[in-house]
């Protein structure tokens, strides 16, 4: 078993357990901040600078002076944290970690837009609720190999000036066969990521594409162990299957929600058509099969299933489908992310 070591992240003091001789910068599983780097001259933790085993005596001296001087200051903010009841009602803060793990390849555009532009109000209204619960977000990106990249992920981070700068920075590109590297993306995001492991803590991560998996490649990795350690580290997966996800792919999605206590849900797709009449009529794709809804103007469609289950739409011939799209293509993604990550919330206590 890899020896791993504490350290305590000087932003939120939160103690994280890394590994020492981990490659690349260290995160906060709870607040994101980059932590103490690998010294490579002691191969200690420390902050950025000359080591301190390096330094002449009177340094040392001065270095100890420093670090009792660092030592009281933490002391007196805790206890002040204490007295004042602040680190009480940090423990019993509502905590949610998510992960949005996204297929960025071209087909993937109408989907990525909305991310983009609704994640503010996706924060607001997971925000909103009393107590005010602590959320910390993060993208997971993929494509396939052969592309600009095959996964790009970021820290789990609470900063939303960050987080919305991440989401923007991803782009819809690319792809050209069927499957892409989801499997590369799963481990990436169960395993690589700095999730809150601990029980106050509810973890989701939403698996978003059209395409499943890779089957044909030579690797390491697949959904199925993926989803064993996404159980085992307490993280739900819930799969959204996007328009042109065929049945291979929605049965690896289903089986990744399945075994991680998630759910899989297709999205649901809006738009206005012309017919050769000339009427004009409200149309919602989901699962691949067409509805002719018998009103409009209504947003009722972005509830996906449960709207369909209730209202009986009737379905619509591919004459009609395929005839004159006269209003934007929406879909109901934000709905469905949002909806999740209060229920989440709602698990740990909170009142929407």
């Amino acid at each position: 078993m890899e020896e791993r070591r504490e350290i305590s992240c000087r932003k939120c003091l939160h103690k994280n357990l890394i590994i020492p001789d981990a490659t690349g910068p260290l995160y906060c599983e709870l607040c994101g901040a980059t932590l103490d780097p690998l010294c490579p001259q002691c191969g200690d933790l420390h902050r950025p600078g000359p080591c301190p085993s390096r330094r002449k005596k009177r340094g040392k001296t001065l270095g100890w002076f420093s670090a009792a001087a660092t030592l009281l200051l933490g002391l007196g903010f805790l206890l002040k944290m204490i007295t004042s009841g602040a680190l009480g009602d940090y423990q019993a803060t509502p905590r949610i970690d998510v992960v949005f793990l996204v297929d960025t390849t071209g087909s993937m555009g109408d989907e990525i837009s909305v991310v983009k532009d609704k994640i503010g109000e996706l924060m607001d209204s997971v925000e909103g609720g009393t107590p005010k619960p602590l959320v910390r977000y993060s993208i997971v990106a993929y494509r396939d190999r052969g592309e600009d990249y095959v996964v790009k992920k970021f820290p789990l981070a609470s900063d939303r000036k960050q987080i919305a700068a991440w989401i923007q920075d991803i782009q819809a590109d690319g792809g050209g066969d069927l499957p892409e590297s989801v499997n590369e993306a799963l481990h990436a995001a169960v395993q690589e990521m700095n999730w809150d492991l601990s029980p106050r803590c509810e973890r989701i991560l939403f698996l978003i594409g059209d395409a499943g998996p890779h089957l044909d490649y030579s690797q390491d990795y697949s959904y199925k162990k993926e989803a064993n350690r996404a159980r085992e580290k307490g993280i739900s997966i819930h799969a959204i299957g996007c328009s042109g996800l065929d049945p291979r792919g929605e049965q690896v999605f289903r089986y990744m929600a399945q075994e991680t206590g998630g759910k899989f849900d297709f999205l649901t797709y809006h738009q206005q058509v012309t017919t050769d009449s000339g009427e004009t009529c409200d149309v919602v794709t989901y699962g691949g099969k067409d509805y002719k809804l018998s009103g409009s103007g209504s947003d009722r469609w972005r509830e996906g299933r449960r709207f369909l289950d209730e209202e009986k739409p009737k379905a619509a011939p591919s004459s009609l489908i395929r005839n004159k799209p006269c209003g934007i293509l929406e879909n109901n993604l934000d709905t469905v992310l949002t909806e999740a990550v209060k229920q989440k919330a709602q698990d740990r206590g909170v009142s929407y």
